[in-house]
């Protein structure tokens, strides 16, 4: 009897172990820049940012070369670990998320031949092209996404122990501690992406990591906690809990993601409309009861003055990233009253979306938001706790743009954040291509 040797299914464009335990770094190193390196190598004292300068609008205008040279020397290091990978990359577009962020991209670059300071909307344009594209593919083509998550927790209490030690190094700002930030709200807001980074960590680690992880998960919150904002503590606690509850839900009446979702948006518009007709309580009252004035701490004159500047344009808007830190010459520094002069966003991603490109960006960024959130629907190879953090994340940040904004921000925390979420939820292509290579041919 002769014996035949099997042949081994065949494995594409492999990457050598060293050659993907590098690649896994790309993306943290991505999210690394917001969260604590440009932060630490800014670092001022709280008194200097003690008052609101105007002069940020014009001084918004100007190119940053550090955050140029950083960020092209990620995409060159991505492009040399993954050149034995690059030809899979066009599997990422038969995923509806990643085809609608190359959709709002589109849209951006068309609105520059209309934006009112061309210039810097493309140069803006292009960074943030670089920022998605290198975070977006590093984690798409990293074969061990487990080194991923593992970075990124280390990531986290890194941040923790840091900023823990600058809280107590300086006296707080203004309104809150900063850390090793220019705001409170920055603060607030990493502190709260380290706490759902690290208590992912104490998911899936075990005894004594566990319980480190855990302990430093607490001590994010009490960041949080500190930073004085209450927009990302209370956002912070809601989207875990809604994440678990969605994916509980989802397993019970196993159905798609979207489905739940649009039936839990649904469920939840109604109820709140009737609370409110019955109680008497409006958009004031709620701000009242949850910041202490009725104004959401300014934000409705904000949002006042956005409106009417969208009015001018609804359907395209004022184009691409062109209207808050573009000069003197610029509709917000010449016509915006009182201290919204010396702004650099509407405090409302969404509203940002529609000033910027209307209401075809709008759409395409609540189609871009539904499609991520249904990535969540369970996968081969994708462990529940992964599901639950990437969902958190994502459901985290488009609360959090309701009252701050980041949607398409160059490489602001949040939305590289809910980048990172939403690419860890697609399936690996060579999974794909190898399950298809083992199959027999018909």
């Amino acid at each position: 009897m002769i014996r035949t040797r099997r042949t081994p299914s065949p494995v594409v464009a492999p990457i050598a172990t060293a050659d993907d335990r590098w690649a896994s770094l790309v993306p943290v190193a991505a999210l690394a820049y917001p969260t604590f390196l440009q932060p630490l190598t800014n670092f001022r004292p709280p008194a200097a940012y003690a008052r609101l300068s105007e002069l940020q609008n014009v001084a918004g205008a100007d190119s940053n070369i550090a955050n140029q040279i950083f960020w092209l020397a990620l995409l060159a290091a991505g492009l040399f670990r993954f050149r034995r990978r690059l030809g899979l990359l066009g599997a990422l577009f038969v995923h509806p998320a990643v085809l609608l962020i190359a959709t709002y991209l589109a849209v951006a670059a068309l609105s520059v031949s209309w934006a009112s300071a061309p210039d810097i909307a493309l140069r803006r344009l292009v960074l943030q092209t670089v920022v998605i594209s290198i975070t977006v593919c590093s984690i798409f083509l990293t074969a061990n996404r487990e080194r991923i998550l593992n970075g990124m927790v280390l990531l986290a209490s890194a941040i923790v122990v840091v900023n823990l030690l600058f809280v107590a190094a300086f006296p707080p700002g203004r309104l809150g501690y900063l850390g090793i930030y220019s705001n409170k709200n920055i603060l607030g807001l990493v502190g709260s992406l380290c706490f759902l980074f690290l208590a992912y960590g104490a998911l899936v680690r075990q005894r004594l990591s566990r319980v480190a992880f855990l302990g430093l998960a607490v001590l994010a919150l009490l960041l949080v906690a500190l930073s004085q904002s209450k927009t990302s503590l209370g956002f912070v606690l809601i989207a875990p809990i809604m994440a678990a509850s969605l994916l509980w839900l989802q397993g019970l009446l196993r159905i798609h993601m979207l489905a739940l979702v649009l039936a839990v948006v649904f469920a939840g518009s109604t109820l709140a409309g009737l609370f409110s007709q019955i109680s008497g309580m409006g958009f004031d009252d709620l701000s009242l009861a949850l910041l202490g004035d009725d104004t959401f701490t300014g934000r409705t004159q904000i949002w006042s003055f956005v409106l009417g500047v969208y009015e001018r344009s609804p359907y395209v808007g004022t184009g691409y990233a062109s209207f808050w830190g573009t000069g003197i010459n610029s509709v917000a520094f010449l016509e915006a009253p009182g201290f919204i002069v010396g702004l650099l966003q509407a405090h409302n991603g969404y509203l940002d979306v529609l000033l910027e490109t209307g209401l075809l960006g709008f759409a395409v960024l609540v189609a871009m938001i539904l499609a991520s959130l249904n990535h969540a629907n369970p996968s081969p190879g994708t462990p529940r706790e992964v599901r639950w953090l990437a969902l958190s994340i994502m459901l985290f940040v488009v609360f959090h743009n309701l009252l701050e904004s980041s949607w398409f921000r160059a490489f602001s925390a949040q939305w590289l954040a809910f980048v990172v979420a939403t690419a860890l939820m697609l399936p690996p292509p060579f999974a794909l291509r190898s399950k298809r290579a083992a199959s027999p041919r018909s």
